[in-house]
């Protein structure tokens, strides 16, 4: 069967993040006026600039939100405030952050879809994470023709009333894959088998038809919420992972920065 990491209130987080640990933060992209605006004030100028260019009021603030809980959370494990948070950009487009020297390195990936967001947060290793939105997709058929492997596409021909939760838990693992790859859709979707059927464990079945390439690989399939499916990738993990909730207002901020200050060697809790 497959198991969803489902996601909790946090009481008590450790934010030195020790090795073989992963914290992932799911955030609600909707919040009060003053909120959104009290986050807007740590976005450095090209971020502004990029939140300007929405036509839409609704996508522009939940670029804003989502960008602003980034660096809230990014501050919080860095020990930085938000604002001074500095990103750099791989080829592909992939951000990561600046490197500070005398620090220990942080790597996170993030996903968003319609008024919700995933961040997740490793020491070291490259990981990709990817949210959906569960929605009727009436071509999803033909989708997954052109995108998913022809193992992937023989599971989904014997299903006679393809459901959207079904295509999205292969979509969000395939996404998830190629995301923490780092190569983006340079990476053909076809190329990799993921597991679809409720009934095994979410996992990386084959890679080009490497099964011993895709077994170093350990793929996560998530529950942020009733109606949004997700995944996480990484390749050679083996350690814990941790799922909390951002309850995206003030009140939840505060609570934020007050685990934020706890002592450095706090255990995680999950």
């Amino acid at each position: 069967m497959t198991y969803h990491h489902t996601f909790t209130l946090p009481t008590s987080v450790n934010f030195d993040l020790p090795v073989n640990t992963i914290h992932v933060w799911c955030a609600q992209l909707t919040g009060p006026e003053e909120q959104i605006q009290l986050l807007k004030q740590n976005l450095s100028e090209d971020e502004l600039e990029r939140a300007a260019r929405f036509h839409f009021p609704k996508h522009r603030e939940r670029f804003i939100i989502c960008r602003g809980i980034l660096r809230v959370i990014l501050g919080a494990y860095l020990a930085q405030p938000p604002a001074e948070v500095k990103f750099v950009y791989g080829e592909n487009g992939k951000p990561a952050l600046a490197e500070i020297p005398g620090t220990r390195p942080l790597c996170f990936n993030l996903s968003h879809s319609s008024e919700l967001a995933l961040y997740a947060l490793i020491r070291d290793g490259e990981l990709g994470v990817d949210v959906e939105l569960i929605r009727s997709v009436p071509e999803a058929r033909q989708i997954a023709r052109r995108s998913f492997s022809a193992t992937e596409c023989g599971y989904l021909d014997t299903v006679e009333q393809l459901l959207p939760e079904t295509f999205f838990e292969c979509w969000t693992r395939k996404e998830a894959y190629i995301k923490a790859t780092g190569l983006g859709l340079s990476v053909p979707l076809n190329e990799f088998d993921v597991s679809v059927s409720p009934l095994e464990p979410a996992r990386i079945l084959n890679i080009k038809g490497d099964t011993e390439k895709a077994s170093r690989w350990s793929l996560y399939a998530l529950r942020p919420q009733r109606n949004y499916v997700g995944a996480l990738a990484i390749h050679g993990f083996h350690g814990e992972l941790s799922c909390w909730q951002w309850l995206g207002s003030e009140r939840n901020s505060n609570r934020f920065s007050k685990l934020a200050s706890l002592s450095v060697g706090a255990a995680p809790q999950g």
